[in-house]
């Protein structure tokens, strides 16, 4: 049983789904009356102890709770339902690709803490939309990093497709470094080819420090993402077992929701940016 319910479509539903459905409307309900309630709402006719079976079901699930001999939805429950689907609802893209009351302050350094990548690739996704929509003027719509992990393109290949399709429609190009020389990452690149034709990306093995962030200058934006060593561990094992994109589904949803701790670090500097990025498009002149 799926711990989120959607009671929009309440076709081909069994006995716990319809007993949800009857306890948000009503409570609390006994096992007699959730019986009798399935026949009359939904001609659902079923033994007592089917319902039993399917009630202490969701009990041991933590969706519903007892009281005395009557049931009804577990509060606790119902307030991470609202929380997930609430950040869904935030995550939630406009036309031009952008959150609705999406506004970093460039002007200050901004520091972010997320806790897996799934929640960094999305605010990621915003912010490169936001700089693609407000480019200044003098300022260069060239994108330039590095990382070592191209985890993104397993996470979300249709969101990385249209971001770097949006900044080719700008007339923008692109620059990118892997420092882990990973068939995931040759896969990455190839992908990012067929994206975008004109960008430059390369493989250099890097084993310093540094080379474990993440690194971005987009224009005049400085973006640094520091990973904690459980999660960089996490990466290399992954990148390390899988050679292309059929990748166990399993495990990769377990990959990017692990629980750590990743430091996101944004500004804009003209002058910082230009050093930057003339340092990464540097090694494309040596190869």
């Amino acid at each position: 049983m799926n711990k989120f319910f959607n009671p929009s479509n309440l076709k081909k539903k069994g006995v716990k789904e319809l007993s949800i459905f009857l306890l948000s409307k009503e409570f609390p309900l006994q096992l007699i009356e959730i019986k009798r309630k399935l026949k009359e709402e939904f001609s659902l006719e079923v033994s007592f102890q089917a319902v039993k079976k399917a009630v202490n079901s969701l009990e041991s699930e933590g969706i519903i709770k007892k009281e005395n001999k009557a049931f009804s939805l577990d509060r606790k429950w119902i307030s991470e339902s609202k929380k997930f689907f609430d950040g869904l609802s935030s995550r939630t893209v406009s036309k031009g690709g952008t959150r609705k009351g999406f506004n970093p302050d460039y002007k200050k350094k901004n520091v972010f803490f997320f806790s897996d990548l799934y929640e960094l690739d999305n605010f990621w996704a915003d912010l490169m939309y936001d700089w693609m929509n407000n480019v200044e003027k003098g300022e260069k719509k060239i994108l330039t990093g590095q990382s070592p992990f191209g985890w993104w393109f397993l996470l979300n290949f249709a969101s990385e497709t249209k971001v770097h399709g949006e900044l080719q429609k700008k007339g923008g190009k692109e620059f990118m470094i892997f420092t882990k020389d990973f068939p995931l990452n040759k896969l990455a690149i190839k992908s990012y080819e067929k994206i975008f034709p004109h960008g430059k990306y390369i493989i250099i093995k890097d084993n310093s420090a540094e080379a474990e962030k993440d690194l971005s200058i987009l224009g005049d934006l400085i973006i640094e993402v520091d990973y904690s060593k459980d999660i960089l561990k996490k990466l290399h094992d992954f990148f390390s077992r899988y050679k292309d994109f059929k990748t166990d589904s399993n495990a990769l949803q377990k990959l990017v929701t692990t629980k750590t701790k990743i430091k996101f670090t944004f500004f804009k500097d003209r002058f910082i940016a230009e050093k930057l990025r003339e340092s990464i498009v540097s090694k494309f002149r040596k190869k």
